[in-house]
């Protein structure tokens, strides 16, 4: 297999896995339910973002080693733009609680699925193999 595969094959399982995880912890049982889809859908963009983007090694700016970074960045990147649309609940002090829940939970899966593909299939040039 080739190894590009494995990573996407690892971060887009990971992906999907946290969010029907993290739909069942919402409460959201049903299939039907739009917000089950949201945070399915959320969670695996996450894990396909942090899977294409093992080829980045250095910032491009700074050029420091990005390795943890990136799952980090795309995490919490992504997982803003469902946050935001917490913001229109009524309750402001519930939703402000439910938008860092969901940026901050974002970023960690995005730290753990980054983390889990170099360990198990690599990234940078290696991934053109």
């Amino acid at each position: 297999m080739p190894i590009f595969t494995k990573r996407m094959l690892i971060t887009v399982s990971m992906g999907a896995i946290a969010g029907v995880g993290c739909a069942h912890i919402a409460g959201i049982f049903s299939l039907s339910d739009p917000l089950f889809w949201i945070l399915f859908l959320n969670r695996l963009l996450i894990g396909i973002v942090v899977g294409v983007s093992g080829f980045v090694l250095r910032h491009p700016f700074f050029f420091f080693p990005c390795y943890a970074l990136r799952g980090i960045f795309f995490g919490a990147i992504i997982s803003l733009l469902s946050a935001l649309g917490v913001l229109i609940d009524p309750q402001p002090e519930y939703a402000m609680q439910v938008f860092w829940t969901m940026i901050v939970v974002g970023a960690l899966l995005g730290l753990v699925m980054d983390v889990v593909a170099t360990k198990f299939a690599g990234e940078g040039k290696k991934l053109y193999q």
